[in-house]
């Protein structure tokens, strides 16, 4: 991050949205580009997650799969590179983002997007072998429902993977629940993982139509990367190093 950003974000974006910073993703995430520069990001935590699901669950054993708080739709793209016959639900409460994801899939008939509520999901008991839940329940009000919801759709013997980066206390709210239900489950913790500043990133793409410097610097960053400005922005937001959480959960066959 160059100094003029690195004084943006301490000056600026931390005093006064530094604690309820992704309510900015609301405000800039349909804007040209936005979910596109998200899906690009290298570091968000989606490999370390894709390595741990795969190393775990073999091939074969991984047939139908939901991912809930789709986003981007990175996720849903990075299992469909290594389970290449499964068929994925990319689930979000967006429409916006189900329609790109629609576009964005449509020569792919085992991917299918969806308009749909975690709290509330449009699946008959026992229909998948893994549900996928990353960075959504910090979003959720009654996590302990999306839980209820998750187990009920696995099927016997379905593996769900539930994880949050940096937020601690919301894992910890999901292995309460889970032992107070008395279902079994892994917990796992992976520090030093690089992340980009994408609430940071919220920040400057929302300043960026009001602030003409600040477009002007990150316009200086597109034309030297030859990308779009989303991605630029992405650039100039930087990273830092977190923990990503996660618990794994089965339905006893």
């Amino acid at each position: 991050m160059s100094d003029y950003f690195s004084r943006l974000f301490q000056d600026n974006y931390k005093p006064k949205y530094g604690k309820g910073a992704f309510t900015l993703g609301r405000r800039v995430l349909f804007k040209s580009g936005v979910l596109d520069a998200l899906e690009r990001i290298p570091n968000d935590g989606t490999k370390e997650i894709i390595e741990k699901i795969v190393s775990d669950f073999e091939k074969d054993r991984i047939k139908s799969t939901v991912v809930i708080g789709s986003g981007s739709g990175k996720m849903g793209s990075n299992l469909r590179y290594h389970y290449k016959d499964t068929k994925i639900y990319d689930i979000d409460k967006e429409p916006a983002v189900i329609d790109r994801l629609k576009r964005k899939c449509s020569k792919d008939s085992l991917r299918l997007p969806l308009l749909a509520d975690a709290q509330s999901l449009p699946f008959k008991d026992g229909s998948f072998d893994l549900v996928v839940a990353y960075s959504v329940l910090r979003y959720i009000k009654n996590t302990n429902l999306v839980i209820k919801e998750i187990y009920r759709i696995l099927k016997k013997g379905g593996v769900a993977v539930v994880v949050e980066a940096r937020i601690k206390k919301v894992i910890d709210s999901v292995e309460d629940f889970l032992k107070n239900k008395e279902i079994s489950f892994k917990r796992y913790t992976q520090n030093k993982v690089s992340f980009t500043r994408v609430s940071f990133f919220y920040y400057l793409i929302s300043e960026s139509d009001k602030n003409s410097f600040l477009r002007r610097k990150i316009e200086e960053k597109r034309k030297i990367l030859n990308c779009s400005f989303a991605e630029a922005a992405v650039q100039c937001a930087g990273s830092y190093y977190g923990s990503l959480y996660f618990i794994l959960f089965e339905k006893d066959k």
